[in-house]
């Protein structure tokens, strides 16, 4: 359920509220939703602005979701990496997080 006031883009929305100056912030990604927090208004008077701010983060999130997705259509993980001895990526991986190693897809 979604009102003429909230802001929605992607998995993410801004939701109004009674109050003016706030806004609940949700992940709506089908399976994983959650509500992330609150964001509030530093003033009555500037409504309007904290209206903008708000769609500029939900923009930002949506935006954020894109490019991940768009990266990783491009970068796959590697089951076998080459790790040095401090656990940094080898050669050909552009890096690595929680032991798995990421390279590009060389595109030919």
């Amino acid at each position: 359920m979604s009102g003429p006031d909230d802001l929605k883009l992607g998995h993410w929305a801004a939701t109004a509220t009674v109050n003016s100056t706030r806004r609940n912030l949700f992940y709506l990604e089908p399976g994983r939703e959650r509500h992330i927090g609150t964001l509030i208004g530093g003033s009555r008077t500037g409504i309007a602005q904290f209206d903008a701010d708000c769609e500029h983060i939900v923009r930002a999130l949506a935006h954020y979701d894109a490019a991940i997705a768009v990266m990783r259509q491009h970068i796959v993980p590697e089951a076998v990496c080459d790790l040095d001895r401090s656990g940094n990526a080898g050669a050909g991986a552009v890096g690595s997080r929680d032991g798995v190693c990421w390279r590009k897809i060389e595109h030919g």
